[in-house]
């Protein structure tokens, strides 16, 4: 999965100094610039508005500096910053404010490339460690609030991508799997246990397979068979057997009898496509 982009405002009085740096971003494309601003008053109302990752930030302005920027900002919703200016006399106080990096103008395209990429690694890693945190206090919630609940549910998560995605969440040993529900490709009953296959692995957990029919939602996954469950999304074909019988073939390259019992359900379901 792509990386989300590091949405990004540039704040400086000087245009000679906002176009270069624009021209320089362009050759990230993990970069995107969402406002360019040429003094504190329009800064504080993008800041406001577009929520940045990152502020490329010069101090000296007229009327409202840098620093009135970040006091007009509450500290927990400023963006990661780093100061661009050519007075070097504020770099002990830009520190105060957790500057990643104060740069001094003129510099040279080669510090400014620099100074990108690694802000770039350590706003990804500070970003990867807080969804971590998420989910490691998710899973305790989940441990500490379902304990007499079922040890099932359908959970919506903010993927990479900033686009909603839904996980199943199943407990199981006192651990909490969180499944990416597009990657299941099909859930089998095996003995006490169901098997949750995915794209790449599988996980047994002790739940019975009717539970899992009855939390999974209808428009994508529907029971073929006593014995499994199917994602429509990897449904290949339906074919017949040797012996007159039904299989439901997976893009995956999976074979999984379709029963009489459940033929009816699958041919109205893909009708409905």
């Amino acid at each position: 999965m792509a990386k989300q982009k590091i949405r990004t405002i540039i704040v400086d009085d000087e245009p000679a100094a906002r176009e270069g740096m624009v021209l320089m971003l362009k050759g990230f494309n993990d970069i995107e610039i969402v406002a360019s601003c040429r003094n504190g008053i329009e800064a504080i109302q993008e800041i406001r508005e577009k929520n940045p990752d990152l502020l490329l930030l010069d101090i000296q302005m007229p009327g409202i500096d840098g620093f009135d920027v970040l006091n007009n900002i509450p500290e927990k919703k400023r963006p990661y910053i780093v100061f661009i200016t050519a007075y070097d006399q504020f770099a002990v106080k830009a520190f105060e404010y957790h500057a990643l990096d104060y740069l001094l103008k003129p510099y040279s395209d080669e510090r400014f490339v620099e100074m990108i990429n690694r802000i770039k690694d350590h706003i990804y890693q500070q970003k990867t460690i807080s969804q971590l945190q998420k989910v490691d206090v998710l899973s305790r919630e989940l441990l500490d609030k379902r304990k007499n609940e079922s040890d099932l549910m359908i959970l919506p998560y903010e993927g990479e991508t900033g686009v909603e995605e839904s996980r199943l969440v199943v407990k199981e040993g006192g651990k909490i799997h969180l499944i990416p529900m597009k990657r299941i490709t099909f859930i089998e009953a095996y003995d006490y246990y169901a098997k949750i296959h995915t794209t790449d692995t599988f996980i047994l957990v002790r739940i019975p397979l009717k539970v899992m029919e009855n939390q999974l939602p209808e428009n994508q996954f529907i029971r073929i068979h006593r014995s499994y469950i199917l994602n429509l999304l990897y449904l290949k074909r339906i074919e017949k057997n040797d012996s007159g019988d039904y299989n439901a073939v997976l893009i995956t390259g999976n074979s999984l009898k379709v029963s009489n019992t459940y033929k009816n359900d699958l041919i109205e379901k893909l009708n409905t496509l």
